[in-house]
């Protein structure tokens, strides 16, 4: 027993002789892909779309905090301002806009490394919460230009969003002055929603789900 204790005290020494914070900022698109179901309203037609701010194909921005456990497993968290838009469209009427919605995020991931000793792999799988901050619609609407901020209403609309999330990407470490930073060049990121962005409050369920592409880079301080 005693053996065990003094194996376990050991290796959680080594662990932490071996760890390393880190600290960034993350930047990138996103696409959004939007599950509903139209049920008898078969003029509607729901399709995925690009996070943009007006014509810039941008959306997602955030910091991010590391602890590496040792040179193969970190634990990750970011807390990120990110897009999930949908475009919605009929076909029997001059109708078809974007609903733009922006949620601030935050995931909690394992972080998985691989590779040398400057070009790395990374894989990333966890959880994440987030909030539906705004809401707003951007298209024609019956011919006509169309712009409206969307009301929350809180028997109907769920705000709060919570899911898995997974990605993998490829870093550059290197020096600066004598520091330590690391460049992730890319990493591809889904977000998977386990919860309707509308509640139940119709004899008519009409469950709404986002599933969340991110193509982002980022940039990590060593310390």
């Amino acid at each position: 027993m005693k053996r065990i204790v003094l194996t376990l005290v050991v290796f959680t020494f080594s662990l932490v002789a071996n760890a390393q914070w880190r600290i960034g900022g993350t930047v990138g698109a996103t696409y959004n892909l939007y599950s509903r179901d139209n049920h008898y309203m078969s003029d509607w037609h729901y399709q995925g779309a690009w996070g943009r701010v007006r014509n810039i194909y941008f959306g997602s921005i955030g910091v991010m905090g590391q602890y590496d456990v040792n040179d193969w497993l970190g634990i990750r968290a970011d807390l990120n301002w990110t897009m999930k838009n949908h475009r919605q469209y009929r076909t029997m009427v001059s109708t078809d806009y974007e609903t733009q919605n922006s949620y601030i995020q935050l995931p909690v991931m394992a972080s998985f490394s691989f590779g040398g000793q400057k070009i790395r792999g990374f894989l990333n799988a966890g959880v994440y919460g987030g909030y539906w901050l705004i809401s707003y619609d951007y298209g024609t609407l019956l011919d006509q230009k169309y712009r409206y901020i969307n009301d929350f209403e809180g028997k109907r609309d769920q705000r709060f969003d919570f899911g898995c999330v997974g990605g993998v990407g490829l870093e550059w470490r290197f020096k600066y002055k004598n520091k330590d930073w690391a460049w992730q060049i890319f990493e591809t990121r889904i977000y998977y929603s386990t919860k309707s962005i509308q509640k139940d409050y119709m004899k008519i369920k009409d469950p709404r789900y986002n599933t969340t592409i991110a193509l982002q880079s980022g940039l990590c301080y060593f310390f």
